[in-house]
C-alpha cells in the first residue's frame, strides 16, 4: 500500500477536537453562521463529510463549542498579559492594564472580534451566547472600576458600552488585516505591540 507522509494514502487524517474547533471558529468568523459549510470544513481538513458532525454534533453545537473554545483562548491571553502586571495597581493603572490586555488578546485572536461583528447585527441566540460567555463575566468588575474613577473625577463619565466600542475600534487593524494592509504604503507595516501601546494611550487620554 502506498504511503504518503507516514500514513496510508487515502485514509483521512486524524484531527484533534482542538484543530477542528479552531478551524470552525475561523470559518464562522469569516462568513457567518448561515454561510459556513460543515461539509466544506470537513473537506478543508481532509476529513470524510460526516466526521465533524459525528464527533461534535450539529452545526449549532459546533458553533457554540467553537465560540467557547475561542473565548477561553481569548481570556487565557488576557490572564497571561495581566500576570506580568504588579498585584497592587491603583484604579487608573488597573483600567489601563485592562484595556491593554484586551487589545493584546484581540491581536492574537482576531476571530473573536470578527465573530462579534458577524453576530452583532441582529438579536439571536448566538449573540446571546457571546454576551453571556464573553462580556458578562468581567462586566460587573469593569463597571465598578469605571464608577470609582468617575466618582473621584479621575476619568470623564464613561459607560461600559463606550469603552468596549473604543476597544473594538482600536482592534480593527487585527480584525480587518487586508484593510489595515492598505495603509502599509503610507504608514509602513503594522507593528502590533506599538499599535497596542499607542491605542491604549489614546483611549486613556480620551476618557481622562
Amino acid at each position: 500500500m502506498a504511503v504518503e507522509h507516514g500514513r496510508p494514502r487515502g485514509r483521512p487524517p486524524i484531527r484533534t477536537d482542538e484543530e477542528i474547533l479552531r478551524a470552525a471558529l475561523r470559518a464562522f468568523a469569516a462568513v457567518g453562521f448561515e454561510a459556513m459549510s460543515v461539509r466544506a470544513l470537513n473537506a478543508e481538513l481532509g476529513l470524510s463529510h460526516e466526521t465533524i458532525s459525528q464527533r461534535l454534533g450539529s452545526k449549532r453545537a459546533l458553533y457554540l463549542a467553537a465560540a467557547d473554545f475561542g473565548i477561553a483562548e481569548f481570556f487565557a491571553t488576557i490572564a497571561e498579559a495581566r500576570a506580568t502586571e504588579p498585584d497592587d495597581l491603583d484604579d487608573i493603572d488597573e483600567l489601563r492594564a485592562t484595556i491593554r490586555s484586551f487589545l493584546a488578546a484581540a491581536s492574537q485572536h482576531p476571530e473573536i472580534g470578527r465573530l462579534v461583528n458577524q453576530e452583532g447585527l441582529e438579536a439571536n441566540e448566538r449573540l446571546d451566547h457571546l454576551v453571556t460567555n464573553a462580556f458578562e463575566p468581567g462586566a460587573q468588575a469593569l463597571v465598578a472600576l469605571i464608577e470609582r474613577l468617575v466618582d473621584r473625577g479621575e476619568i470623564r463619565p464613561t459607560t461600559a458600552r463606550e469603552l468596549f466600542f473604543l476597544g473594538q475600534a482600536a482592534a480593527a487593524p487585527f480584525n480587518l488585516p487586508q484593510l489595515s494592509a492598505a495603509f502599509d504604503a503610507i504608514d509602513g507595516p503594522l507593528d502590533p505591540e506599538a499599535h497596542i501601546d499607542r491605542m491604549t494611550d489614546v483611549i486613556m487620554r480620551g476618557i481622562s
